[in-house]
């Protein structure tokens, strides 16, 4: 593994700052890499933003609106690396991001590999804090009870086996890259750089913030996960206490206090 090519896989819905996110890419201190950018259907002048940069490691995909797990889905069947990452259009790479990750992922042998991520805060241009993943092994069981300690988002640097074919499920639309990992973690090993590879952008609408949309997601997750015989025993009960805690302090936190109450009982229901 001297300098393998690095897919890195880019969705694209209507992405204000699109541009920003590309030239991280550009400015990788890691030279080979392509960047597979699927338009998602935007509505914007994302596509125009897109084509002004000229790069011939770019490539760009366009489709109808599907969601952000087809996009990902088509950005996947598109790529040429034996090594695979992700970027939302609205974060960023820091310029060490693919070498920092790919140097522990050679000498530790890793098959995905993490790293300290910056939460910047759109609303007030500062940066509020950080994550740093601190678990080296293999990540199924730690991703199964909803640990941090492997798990922020789509950072993951994947080792691609030969046989690798599993893609997001698009019947999920939150969670998606929680399970995506969860489906790929069974057999491989996980590992962190010390380094930040990332600045997350946080202060825009997401997933996180459409708390209907996460119950049902992780509903979702629960009876898929259950269906699959990953939830034996004391794990399965656990998952649910730990998924109806979340559910319910966001509508706490939110002010709702009836949808908290009515989320309790839709889980201990699954």
């Amino acid at each position: 593994m001297d300098e393998p090519l690095i897919s890195i896989i880019m969705p694209v819905y209507n992405g204000v700052y699109v541009r920003e996110a590309i030239n991280s890419v550009i400015l990788q201190t890691y030279k080979n890499w392509e960047l597979i950018i699927v338009n998602d259907g935007s509505t914007d002048n994302s596509e125009q933003l897109i084509l002004e940069i000229a790069d011939s490691r770019i490539k760009y995909i366009t489709q109808s609106n599907k969601g952000v797990s087809a996009a990902r889905n088509a950005g996947l069947s598109f790529r040429s690396g034996e090594i695979v990452c992700f970027l939302d259009a609205d974060d960023q790479f820091t310029p060490n991001s693919l070498a920092s990750r790919l140097e522990i992922m050679r000498y530790q042998n890793a098959d995905f590999v993490d790293g300290v991520v910056s939460i910047y805060d759109e609303g007030s241009k500062k940066v509020i804090g950080e994550y740093r993943p601190n678990f080296k092994g293999k990540p199924q069981s730690q991703l199964l009870e909803l640990s941090s300690r492997c798990f922020f988002g789509p950072t993951w640097l994947i080792r691609m086996a030969p046989e690798f074919n599993c893609t997001f499920d698009e019947t999920i639309r939150h969670g998606e890259d929680l399970d995506f990992f969860v489906q790929i973690g069974a057999t491989g090993t996980y590992s962190y750089t010390e380094k930040t590879v990332m600045i997350y952008r946080t202060g825009a609408p997401s997933a996180m913030s459409n708390l209907r949309g996460l119950e049902v997601g992780y509903g979702q997750l629960f009876r898929k996960w259950k269906s699959q015989g990953l939830l034996l025993g004391r794990k399965s009960l656990m998952l649910k206490l730990k998924m109806s805690k979340i559910i319910f302090l966001s509508y706490l936190n939110a002010g709702n206090v009836f949808s908290a109450l009515r989320s309790v009982g839709n889980f201990f229901r699954l």
